[in-house]
């Protein structure tokens, strides 16, 4: 497996709005979208690279698992081909995620993930990026 980058940072916090205004007005990241329970803005290393904040009300497992508060995603080449690595491993992975067709891009490759547990229990995405 070749990890190329962090794609994505995620926080569930019950200061949204604060953690929001940390990562945007004094790190100084592009806001890059939001709804009622989750904003997003963009790392500096890619376009598809975000800090993703999640209040306590957020649920949804595709984006983070409901039991994590603090999340960091790797981008890979191969999420399939990683994902085996893992299950080799002896690790527990999630079924690999797809992502909507909006985010696909058929010269680049389809954006997916899937999450993968650590020995001591965290979890961590391993992410294929469309470049």
């Amino acid at each position: 497996m070749n990890v190329k980058r962090v794609g994505y940072v995620g926080v569930r916090t019950p200061e949204l709005e604060e953690t929001t205004w940390f990562f945007r007005d004094v790190l100084g990241l592009e806001a890059a979208g939001e709804d009622d329970t989750v904003t997003f803005t963009r790392l500096p290393t890619h376009r598809r690279d975000l800090v993703e904040v999640y209040s306590p009300e957020h649920r949804d497992e595709r984006m983070i698992p409901n039991d994590v508060d603090f999340m960091i995603a790797f981008v890979v080449d191969d999420v399939e081909h990683a994902r085996a690595e893992m299950l080799d491993a002896g690790l527990h992975c999630s079924e690999i995620v797809r992502a909507a067709k909006e985010f696909e891009s058929p010269e680049y490759g389809e954006f997916a993930w899937f999450f993968v547990r650590a020995p001591d229990g965290r979890a961590y995405a391993i992410e294929q990026v469309p470049d």
